[in-house]
């Protein structure tokens, strides 16, 4: 199964440095065309989207997640308060350090 982000420049290099295809776009239009394109050629694929993105395209994304065997996962922004067990959890699904 192939990884893909989905988000701003920063987000998309973030996941470039661990092993994940981040592919920048400018806005949610642009992030739907890329999604349903990763769909459509891949069918399977594990999918990060930013939450800024995902929260704009809430209904078409639905309608993706219902339709595909996609894994789509939203990723929030900027989290004021970081959590250690989130940390764990994100290290953990993702092998890396956090």
């Amino acid at each position: 199964m192939k990884g893909y982000m989905i988000g701003n420049e920063d987000f998309a290099l973030g996941f470039r440095l661990i092993g994940i295809k981040g592919i920048a776009v400018q806005n949610s239009d642009e992030a739907l065309k890329i999604l349903k394109e990763i769909v459509k050629k891949e069918g399977s694929a594990l999918i990060f989207i930013s939450e800024e993105l995902s929260s704009q395209i809430q209904d078409e994304l639905d309608e993706i997640r219902s339709q595909s065997d996609a894994l789509i996962i939203e990723v929030p922004g900027k989290v004021v308060k970081e959590s250690r067990a989130a940390q764990r959890l994100i290290a953990k699904a993702l092998r890396v350090r956090v």
